[in-house]
């Protein structure tokens, strides 16, 4: 069984209140991996077993059509064998030393020692936090640091006076000429692969691919298992490095920071739970287009800080408890703002300019590698409050991409002039064995969970 849970979404240094920053938890034939560790990574991953556990247990009460869901394999530390990091960014590594020391203080050391990648640095990150903060893990369980490295990089050395107490000596992971990590770890269950991929930082993208056990047969009609693909990118406004190791993926996780356009007023009104004061809070500012601050972590930090859901601008709100879906961040050409909305363009250039990407760009990379699904995150906090009709707009702008005939999609201005609706029917080259219809865009949440079965489209749940 092969099945991913999104424990955080988010971009930015800190989580929000209703989202994480970046981690994944893979499963794959019974063993654990942890894709990135933002900050709070431990505490989604109790949240994650509690609600998988209250899910699995609504099971067994009877319903009326007398169908049981199956249940969900509950996610078990002593199952979590190698924590991955695709580059040194607070969000998607700051959460690391906390959840490596709750690890090895509730694991034996017969399990095997944890084994942790990661770019050039990650070995001294952990090593200089424990050691600054004096922590001891009062266990014999083990950890292993192993740097994917350059001809350039620099090797940190693992000498005994300068280790953790806790920590075995790590692989230095040098790159083939070719600039990939291949087959870089393997366990019964799977292999790892891994590639570069352009972001602010040095930052990599893995590639699982699964084992089919040598007794496996075709089933009645002829279907024969073939493996998992599952690709798993960082922050990067280029994958195009890793294409030839990604091919054919079952599943993309690929970030998409922003939109390429404005987001179009809905065509009705989001009704709020409580009736809005006719003035905002004194601590809550309205999010207006100034006040933000460039190039500090991976994102724009809004000024409405520490309150968080931004509340829309007093003169947005209405009488009768309707409130806006949009902030003056975010233009639309009806909206009645004295500034003209940004050009399509604008805000893929503001991507790349970052390191990061649109929900277009992250299609078009899906349609290159022939990928059979796409899964969405990474998103930036200027989409808030985040809802359905916000989450279908992510997935509408990289169908789009995914199933346009233009090889060099440069954005959704190349296709909404068309009238090209986004959906999984539309025309495109579709990879090798499936059809245009099978693809599949979904925007994620933190528990956003996805099963991979043998044969047929992945099956998402919410939980």
């Amino acid at each position: 069984m092969i099945s991913l849970s999104f424990l955080g979404s988010s971009a930015g240094v800190a989580p929000l209140l209703s989202r994480a920053c970046t981690a994944g938890l893979l499963h794959i034939g019974g063993q654990l991996s942890l894709i990135d560790c933002a900050e709070g990574t431990q505490r989604q991953f109790l949240s994650l077993r509690h609600r998988i556990r209250q899910r699995n247990e609504s099971n067994l009460l009877a319903t009326p059509s007398g169908i049981r869901r199956i249940p969900l394999p509950l996610p078990a530390l002593s199952s979590l064998k190698s924590i991955f990091i695709t580059h040194m960014h607070l969000d998607h590594c700051m959460g690391l030393p906390v959840f490596l020391t709750y690890l090895l203080c509730n694991t034996r050391a017969s399990s095997g020692p944890l084994e942790i990648f990661g770019p050039p640095g990650i070995r001294l990150f952990i090593r200089s936090i424990l050691h600054q903060t004096s922590t001891n893990m009062w266990t014999d369980a083990k950890y292993r640091v192993n740097e994917l490295l350059t001809s350039s990089d620099d090797v940190t050395p693992c000498e005994e006076d300068d280790m953790h107490s806790s920590e075995l000596i790590g692989r230095d992971l040098f790159c083939g000429t070719d600039g990939l990590w291949r087959q870089l770890h393997a366990t019964s269950a799977f292999d790892v692969s891994a590639g570069p991929i352009v972001h602010r930082v040095p930052c990599l993208g893995y590639v699982f691919t699964s084992h089919i056990p040598s007794t496996t047969q075709a089933n009645d009609s002829g279907y024969s298992p073939v493996p998992k693909k599952i690709v798993y990118l960082g922050d990067t406004s280029d994958p195009s490095a890793i294409a030839p190791l990604a091919q054919g993926a079952s599943l993309l996780v690929h970030e998409a920071t922003f939109l390429d356009d404005v987001l179009p007023r809905p065509t009705g009104k989001l009704k709020s739970k409580s009736k809005p004061s006719s003035k905002a809070p004194q601590n809550v500012k309205p999010v207006t287009d100034g006040g933000k601050s460039e190039g500090v972590g991976d994102e724009d930090i809004l000024p409405a800080t520490p309150a968080e859901p931004v509340l829309p601008h007093p003169s947005k709100q209405t009488t009768d408890g309707d409130v806006p879906l949009y902030h003056d961040a975010i233009h639309s050409p009806n909206s009645g703002s004295d500034k003209s909305p940004p050009p399509p363009d604008s805000m893929r250039n503001k991507a790349v300019t970052m390191g990061h990407s649109t929900a277009s760009m992250a299609g078009a990379f899906a349609r290159r590698i022939d990928a059979r699904a796409l899964a969405l995150t990474h998103f930036s906090s200027r989409y808030r409050p985040w809802n359905n009709f916000v989450a279908k707009e992510f997935e509408r702008h990289a169908m789009l991409a995914w199933n346009s005939e233009d090889e060099d999609f440069r954005g959704v201005e190349n296709v909404l002039g068309r009238g090209v609706v986004a959906s999984s029917n539309s025309s495109g080259s579709p990879g090798e064995g499936f059809q245009p219809q099978e693809r599949q865009v979904k925007a994620v949440s933190d528990f956003s969970y996805v099963e991979l079965p043998e044969d047929g489209p992945g099956r998402w749940t919410q939980l």
